[in-house]
C-alpha cells in the first residue's frame, strides 16, 4: 500500500464520527502525516490537509493536533511559499493550509503568518522525513515480503516502506530521530536463527558458520539513510 492509499484509508476514518477518535489516539500516525506535508506529491498534501481539516472540526482535534511537534512550521511553510506565480494546485493547499492553521491555532486567516507558533521567526526548518534504505538478505517469496511490511511498520516512528524487490532492498521513510538499528533488528526479529541440530543417526552437528544465513533467516543491513528536501 502506498502513502495515497493510506491517506485515503484515513481520510475515512477522519470523516467517521465514531471511527475518528481511533485516529485521533493514533499519535504516530498523525506525526506521520506532518511529516509526509513535505512531500512533492500535491495530491497526497492537499489530500492530508483534508484528513487534518476534518479531524480539526472534532471534539479534542484542534487540542491534539496543536500538540502535534512540526504541524505550525509545515503549515507556515505551505502558505507562505515563495512561489512567484503560484499554480492553481499550490493556490488550492495554500487554502487549505490556512483553514487548519485557523481551525487548530485560533489564527484568523487573514493574519496568517506563523501560525501561532512563537518560534516560528527564529527561523527554525520544518521537520524533514528520513529515508533508511536496507538491503534484504533471505527474501524467498511474497510472503517474507509481507512479514518484512508488517514487522518494520510495527517499529514507532516508521511513515511507509517502499520495496525495491529488483534490488533487494527496501526504503523506509521515518521520523528523522528514529535509529535505523532499530529497524534492522526489527527485521532480523521475523525468523529468529534456529539452533544448531543434531543428527539422530550419524550423531554429527550441522555448523553454521559465522555470519552466514541459516535456512529460514531474513536479515537487513543499513546501505544509507539520507534527509528529504
Amino acid at each position: 500500500m502506498d502513502d495515497l492509499e493510506s491517506v485515503l484509508d484515513l481520510k475515512v476514518l477522519a470523516e467517521d464520527s465514531y471511527k475518528c477518535d481511533t485516529l485521533l489516539r493514533d499519535r504516530t500516525t498523525l506525526e506521520g502525516l506532518v511529516l509526509l506535508l513535505s512531500n512533492s506529491n500535491k495530491e497526497l498534501v492537499f489530500l492530508i490537509l483534508q484528513v487534518l481539516l476534518t479531524l480539526s472540526g472534532r471534539p479534542k482535534g484542534p487540542i491534539t493536533l496543536k500538540s502535534l511537534i512540526g504541524l505550525d512550521e509545515q503549515l507556515h511553510r505551505l502558505i507562505n511559499s515563495d512561489r512567484p506565480q503560484p499554480t492553481k494546485d499550490a493556490q488550492s493547499i495554500e487554502e487549505i493550509a490556512k483553514k487548519v492553521c485557523a481551525s487548530v491555532f485560533g489564527v484568523q486567516q487573514a493574519k496568517v503568518s506563523g501560525c501561532g507558533a512563537a518560534d516560528s521567526s527564529l527561523g527554525r526548518s520544518p521537520i524533514q522525513p528520513k529515508n533508511v534504505i536496507l538491503r534484504l538478505y533471505g527474501i524467498r517469496d511474497e510472503a517474507d515480503v509481507d512479514a518484512v511490511r508488517s514487522q518494520l511498520l510495527q517499529v514507532r516512528g516508521v511513515v511507509s516502506v517502499t520495496f525495491q524487490m529488483h534490488k533487494q532492498r527496501v526504503i523506509v521513510c521515518a521520523v528523522a530521530n528514529l535509529n535505523p538499528e532499530r529497524l534492522v533488528h526489527a527485521v532480523r526479529a521475523i525468523r529468529p536463527q534456529k539452533p544448531p541440530t543434531r543428527s539422530a543417526s550419524s550423531g554429527d552437528q550441522e555448523i553454521v558458520e559465522p555470519g552466514r544465513l541459516s535456512e529460514n533467516e531474513i536479515r537487513a543491513r543499513i546501505i544509507r539513510k539520507r534527509i528529504e528536501t
